[in-house]
């Protein structure tokens, strides 16, 4: 796989927005099949962002994406 058409930078946005964009559809499932899906305008108890999180997981995954092609085939198996 030594030619791609995509950078780090682009596979790390696909990937994260990819990501973003199912848990949107599991929390909307989860909250209209709790019955939720007017009450409290629409927010699911207990569901709320943890920014520290979401910077740690966008930290690992840019740092992964960059260093990808310099890792072996074990090490990249075992990170990504």
């Amino acid at each position: 796989m030594t030619t791609t058409f995509m950078d780090a930078a682009s596979f790390t946005t696909v990937g994260l927005l990819s990501g973003a964009l199912m848990l949107s559809v599991l929390v909307w499932v989860r909250s209209v099949s709790a019955g939720l899906g007017n009450a409290k305008g629409g927010k699911v108890p207990g569901m709320g962002a943890n920014w520290p999180s979401a910077l740690a997981l966008f930290v690992y995954a840019a740092s992964l994406s960059y260093s990808y092609p310099n890792l072996s085939t074990g090490t990249g198996a075992l990170l990504g």
